[in-house]
């Protein structure tokens, strides 16, 4: 009769190993154990799937390593961990948590598969850069539609000194013109930087192709180039712009990052029943089948390490599905993919007739202009005396406030800037109407529309002024 085998752990019989090896399987961990010389006279099923060939040894030039936790632990009984990455067969990597505790002269080793806790913790501070990079990116084109402003406005003025016919009337128009877009692409970054908010609302597919391949242009490699089809008929969804806006710059990422080299990208829509369909297809290197079928798997990405959270196509389908949509997928290796977002059409707005308000005669009329940029007050200042107002200003809103108590009764509105170093204009007003409570506001502003009207201060005021 043959002898039992030994066990490799002195302290453990077979039995026990087996009883070690069914709780590492229920517990979904792995376990091994080194002796002191960190050879590895056993470990668990699940541990010599996950390293093979042992633990990789640590490179030369790497500080610290598994090796010099594992040494530590022995010399003074500690117990450590270590996060080690692990290059998978099947393509990615897997992070493992090793945790190291000395037992009979050698370390238990416990190890865990961490790679979603990871890729999760690496979404998380991602989309906080994200976050700090859109408020970054907001107050930019906040602070560039000021700029314009002064820049539209002096060109208002030279226009209207020069003679009808004037050759540098031409000139000026280019000014214009140039301004105007670049106003247009500010507008942009601010919807897109803007928090979407709730999944409803109502968006024109049409305009939200136009404004996001607008946008695309800017950061596309000259060698992609970009075809829109908005279609002819109306496209609204019942979506928030934003989340829309989002869903398309998505897919346009996902499509550049495809077409390396270059290529050919296109954005449509179509109208068809009681259905609007957005199609956004690439010729770039395609996906295979596999691929495919995991693309709308949280953190699954192709993409090298840093280049993508794998999240991008998972949020897709969340806001479309949440909306009553479908999305379809077409790919074919090396040649390309199409995206189909099937969405139901919104039900119409209802009408809404509108007298229009009553504009009384400028003469005898007194604006007080709130901004803290010197150029606004004064194109602001020359418009409104040449439309027959009498116009006082301020440089911030302590001044606007000393002015408003000496001679608030003479003044008839106030044009206040919503953001001015030290009092902002919410704070101006809710100090104003505790002694004018009913002086007319108007808020000027850089930012969107939305970052006024959604606040809760806005039922203070009487209205709001897009700068440019």
């Amino acid at each position: 009769m043959a002898a039992a085998r030994p066990s490799p752990i002195p302290a453990l019989s077979a039995r026990e190993l087996e009883l070690l090896e069914a709780v590492c399987a229920g517990a979904e961990v792995a376990a091994a154990w080194l002796d002191a010389e960190l050879n590895l006279p056993w470990c668990c099923r699940r541990f010599a799937e996950w390293f093979p060939k042992g633990l990789p040894a640590t490179a030369p030039d790497v500080e610290g390593g598994w090796e010099a936790a594992a040494r530590a632990v022995l010399e003074r009984g500690e117990v450590a961990r270590v996060l080690l990455p692990q290059e998978c067969a099947t393509g990615g990597a897997r992070w493992v948590e090793l945790g190291f505790r000395p037992w009979e002269g050698g370390l238990l080793v416990i190890a865990r598969d961490v790679t979603l806790r990871r890729h999760v913790e690496e979404g998380l501070l991602r989309g906080e850069r994200l976050d700090s990079l859109g408020a970054v990116a907001a107050g930019v084109a906040h602070d560039f539609n000021n700029y314009l402003t002064g820049i539209l406005g002096v060109a208002g003025l030279l226009r209207e000194g020069l003679p009808e016919g004037d050759p540098q009337g031409e000139l000026v128009s280019r000014l214009e013109g140039a301004a105007r877009a670049a106003a247009g692409l500010a507008r942009q970054i601010l919807d897109y930087s803007r928090d979407a908010g709730d999944v409803e609302g109502r968006a024109d597919l049409r305009l939200c192709v136009q404004e996001v391949a607008a946008l695309m242009r800017h950061s596309l490699d000259p060698r992609i180039e970009v075809r829109v089809d908005p279609g002819d008929a109306p496209a609204p969804v019942p979506l928030a712009a934003g989340r829309a806006q989002q869903i398309l710059m998505n897919l346009c990422c996902n499509a550049r990052d495809a077409m390396p080299a270059g290529g050919v990208l296109e954005l449509g829509v179509r109208v068809h029943g009681s259905e609007a369909t957005l199609r956004v297809r690439d010729t770039g290197m395609g996906m295979t089948e596999e691929v495919r079928r995991r693309i709308f798997e949280p953190f699954f990405t192709t993409k090298e390490p840093g280049r993508g959270t794998g999240l991008g196509l998972a949020v897709c389908r969340e806001i479309v599905t949440a909306a009553g949509g479908a999305i379809r997928v077409e790919s074919v290796p090396g040649e390309g993919t199409l995206f189909e977002i099937h969405l139901p059409l919104a039900a119409p707005e209802a009408s809404v007739t509108q007298r229009s308000p009553e504009v009384e005669a400028a003469g005898g009329h007194t604006i007080l202009v709130v901004d803290d940029e010197p150029l606004i007050r004064m194109v602001a200042e020359r418009f409104l005396e040449r439309a027959g107002y009498r116009v006082v200003s301020a440089g911030g809103g302590e001044e606007a406030l000393e002015r408003l108590r000496r001679e608030g009764a003479k003044i008839d509105l106030v044009l206040l800037d919503l953001t001015m170093p030290g009092m902002r204009g919410p704070q101006v007003v809710a100090a104003l109407r505790a002694f004018l409570p009913d002086l007319p506001v108007v808020i000027t502003s850089g930012y969107s529309e939305q970052s006024v009207t959604q606040a809760t201060w806005a039922h203070e005021v009487q209205g709001f002024l897009a700068k440019p």
